[in-house]
């Protein structure tokens, strides 16, 4: 009977986790893994529960590592701040396949009727020979990581696995040879209309007949161009700071890192101006 392991490289984290854990991290630089696991709520860069955070981030295609310092990518700004509900769900189906081994598992299931998280538990531990505890934790994380990606929608005690298969021979890409998530795809799911045509026509079962009319967008995209938008009513050119008045309290800020703070809250401004 062979060993079982522990070791099989897949996310930790969930992915919903780790899109807000993105949401943390500078945008536009580089900085090095101790402060960005500071960032993120890490004391001990050398832990393991660090190393595995880390290791999610870049599974799920949200950072790049160079030498010793760390970036968000492009599909990281992407899929943290997406401009309508079809590109924010397209971005997710992305980004929960990008994980080899969760691409791995997801192909085996996806023909499978009444779906299980003791089902894929078990299926893990016959194909990668690890611990049961291992098999848990994976089944756990790509459970709850599909659920948020609609990969998996939940009917009764089982899963509907959608065939996202189809989606993928839309835009010329084999599902079992996905790597990579270039700035060209990230781009076209820009255009709403051709992300509902892509959901729409290739995406089965259908999680629901999208319009270019939707008045309500989705709690995962977040409204920050309006937010930024709406602080340039409040300035004060005459003075280097600005006060103003958000639905926690009031705040006085630097000017200069009035966007930097909008995105941190995330959070809608008020209209009502302030004296400094």
């Amino acid at each position: 009977m062979p060993k079982r392991s522990k070791t099989i490289y897949f996310p930790r984290f969930t992915l919903k986790k780790c899109i807000d854990r993105i949401d943390k991290l500078p945008v536009a630089r580089c900085i090095r893994r101790e402060f960005l696991l500071e960032m993120i709520g890490y004391t001990n860069p050398n832990s393991g529960p660090a190393g595995s955070a880390v290791g999610a981030l870049a599974m799920f295609g949200l950072i790049n590592q160079e030498d010793d310092f760390y970036e968000v990518t492009s599909f990281g700004r992407a899929i943290s701040s997406p401009i309508s509900e079809p590109q924010a769900i397209i971005l997710s189906i992305f980004s929960f396949l990008l994980p080899e081994k969760f691409r791995e598992v997801y192909l085996k299931i996806a023909n499978m009727e009444n779906i299980t998280e003791s089902l894929i538990q078990n299926l893990v531990l016959q194909q990668y020979t690890v611990t049961e505890k291992v098999s848990k934790k994976f089944a756990r994380v790509f459970v709850k990581s599909g659920l948020f990606a609609k990969v998996f929608e939940k009917q009764d005690e089982s899963l509907i696995v959608r065939n996202v298969q189809n989606l993928f021979k839309e835009i010329g890409i084999k599902l079992d040879k996905f790597e990579n998530i270039s700035d060209e795809l990230i781009t076209k799911t820009t255009d709403t209309s051709y992300s509902i045509d892509l959901l729409n026509f290739s995406f089965s079962p259908k999680i629901k007949s999208f319009s270019t009319n939707q008045e309500e967008p989705s709690h995962q995209i977040k409204e920050r161009t309006s937010e930024i938008e709406k602080s340039s009513t409040i300035l004060d050119e005459e003075h280097d700071f600005t006060q103003f008045e958000l639905s926690d309290g009031v705040y006085v800020v630097n000017r200069s890192e009035l966007e930097s703070f909008i995105r941190e809250k995330g959070m809608k401004l008020s209209e009502k101006k302030f004296k400094i």
